[in-house]
């Protein structure tokens, strides 16, 4: 029986850095479950403090659905102390490295393997900005269409730590680096952006202030040609790969032109279609051109690229290796030539946290009696408590109406009156003759006849014109 028909794109070839193969399909075909691996990584990552829990995280059979108290359980355990934080990471590290595979022309080995064996690399670009060094640099952010700076930051720095939208150590650290006008000179610094072009790195901010920005992002045209201008345009410099073999003097850096379709074609000459790498398919030959990028020189290194899905831990590992090896490297180097690591050739290593991510910290302490804002810091006033349960009464009269929170309290002792008096007495027999029985709750006489029509109760006009005049009479006292 012919296979049905399937319209979407076929998948890509492997290719690069990929997920190890777990399993065969029931085809024969290899399989590649990042469930499976990402247990076995969190079950190692147990292993080097608990193995209890990484045994418990082994046998989970609900991993989808399970997963989460595994994680939070490895953050338990690395909340202990600063060792057990460092076993933790250095064993989940391990085991991601040792793990996840690298595809090239078809042949698959160990992700480790790949990046000692590949000895490739890149050749160099370089752009030198236009624009002159102003006199004095100046912190802004950013903010509503405008860019607060001076009293206005410091003004609305505060308010943001008023109302607990950032944390008070940040507002002052903020605070403090506006007010430290040496400190935004960033022309002697040397930053490394892996993923330069993400809408959240600071590529912008560090040309504005004069960096110089060593650039890894995609190779494509179009956004090589927005990351070149921007550096062209600020005071500062820009490094970036170029393809094995390409001299910089022979590319043309003219733009890419419009077509019909709307799309920017580039010649084959061109600066922007020669410039670029891929974290996925390319990691050791990235790795090879920075390490060699600005040698003795004090860098930066920075991890900001974020994809969706399964395709966010591949590019993560491919960053973290980079950087192992860049620290890895520079530190030898340092120690052969005898350097001090701190002023020379230390490396300093930022990664860009998800906006869901929450450090650990305790439900609530008391305050510290050192923090000089204790009404307005939100890590040492207590949590507010829960708002109080309204009734249908409460939302008909408002919470401060003390008219009708004495008349439900006449009505709970009447009807708990009632309630003992039943249980302490017999009910009462059935009157067969005509009764005459006053209702106070609704201010009027009613006859009850045990042989009428109505079947011993009162008509249903009598009933709906009281209904009426209950109602309204209760309305107005609400009032």
């Amino acid at each position: 029986m012919p296979s049905a028909k399937t319209f979407g794109k076929p998948p890509p070839p492997l290719e690069g850095l990929v997920f190890p193969v777990t399993g065969t399909d029931k085809d024969g075909k290899e399989e590649r479950s990042t469930q499976t691996t990402g247990k076995a990584v969190v079950a190692a990552a147990l292993a080097a403090v608990d193995k209890e829990a990484a045994e418990a995280c082994r046998n989970e059979k609900s991993w989808r659905f399970k997963y989460i108290k595994h994680i939070v359980k490895s953050v338990e355990l690395s909340a202990k102390s600063p060792e057990a934080a460092l076993k933790v990471s250095a064993a989940g590290l391990k085991a991601l490295h040792e793990t996840f595979e690298f595809v090239r022309d078809g042949k698959t080995m160990s992700f480790a393997k790949a990046m000692s064996d590949i000895k490739s690399s890149f050749a160099t670009g370089h752009i030198k900005g236009e624009k002159p060094k102003p006199a004095a640099f100046e912190l802004g952010v950013p903010y509503k269409g405008q860019t607060l700076t001076g009293d206005a930051l410091q003004t609305q720095l505060d308010k943001w730590v008023r109302l607990g939208v950032i944390e008070l150590s940040a507002g002052a650290q903020i605070s403090q680096v506006a007010r430290s006008a040496p400190w935004l000179d960033l022309s002697d610094r040397y930053f490394v952006l892996l993923g330069a072009g993400a809408a959240m790195g600071p590529f912008q901010l560090l040309l504005n202030h004069g960096a110089n920005v060593i650039a890894v992002d995609l190779d494509r045209p179009e956004i090589w040609e927005r990351l070149i201008t921007a550096a062209r345009n600020s005071c500062g410099s820009i490094t970036f790969p170029l393809k094995e073999g390409t001299a910089q003097e022979k590319c043309s850096t003219a733009p890419g032109a419009v077509g019909a379709d709307g799309k920017k074609s580039y010649g084959a000459d061109s600066l922007y279609s020669k410039a670029g790498c891929n974290l996925f398919t390319q990691t050791p030959e990235i790795k090879n051109w920075v390490t060699t990028v600005h040698p003795g020189k004090q860098l930066v290194v920075g991890g900001y690229a974020f994809l969706p899905g399964d395709l966010f831990p591949r590019v993560s590992l491919a960053m973290d290796a980079i950087i192992a090896e860049l620290v890895k490297q520079r530190k030898a180097r340092a120690r052969d030539s005898g350097a001090i690591l701190r002023n020379s050739c230390a490396i300093a290593a930022p990664f860009l946290h998800s906006p869901t991510a929450h450090p650990a910290r305790p439900r609530h302490r008391p305050p510290s009696p050192s923090c000089a804002r204790r009404p307005t810091c939100t890590s040492c006033r207590p949590p507010p408590p829960p708002p109080p349960r309204r009734t249908s009464t409460a939302r008909r009269c408002g919470p401060t109406s003390s008219r009708c929170s004495r008349r439900r309290a006449r009505r709970r002792t009447r009807c708990a009156a009632r309630t003992s008096a039943s249980r302490s007495s017999p009910p009462p027999a059935r009157r067969s003759t005509c009764a005459t029985r006053s209702s106070r709750r609704r201010g009027r006489t009613t006859r009850w006849r045990s042989g009428s029509s109505t079947g011993g109760r009162c008509s249903r006009a009598t009933r709906g014109a009281s209904s009426r005049r209950t109602s309204r009479r209760r309305r107005r006292r609400c009032r």
